[in-house]
């Protein structure tokens, strides 16, 4: 039994290959197999025809320092598939103190 099932979606998986039609079962969090699964019963169903299932996107480049003091959820980016964010490449408003500077200057000096 699966706890998830996303059936139906077309699936992207970042390899280079075409997209392709398939269901996705989730076993305690985690991907158990991708096939066809239209025959088995999850406890929760989600439907993904006419939409794509994807791994989530990483943005390596961001100038979203502020938003997750402004908007924790940052939507816009979970509505993109932005799972990972780089924030503070350079110059950041995200909480430091004076150890956390040290740190930086003892194992990136050309950071600072």
């Amino acid at each position: 039994m699966f706890d998830v099932i996303v059936g139906g979606g077309r699936i992207i998986h970042g390899s280079g290959n075409p997209r392709y039609a398939a269901d996705i079962g989730v076993r305690r969090e985690r991907i158990a197999v991708i096939g066809t699964l239209s025959s088995k019963s999850p406890a929760t169903a989600i439907d993904a025809q006419d939409h794509v299932v994807c791994p989530g996107f990483i943005d390596m480049h961001s100038h979203s320092d502020l938003m997750p003091l402004a908007e924790p959820r940052h939507d816009p980016k979970i509505r993109q598939a932005v799972t990972t964010e780089l924030l503070g490449a350079g110059y950041t408003h995200a909480a430091g103190n004076h150890s956390s500077h040290d740190f930086i200057t003892r194992t990136a000096p050309w950071f600072v």
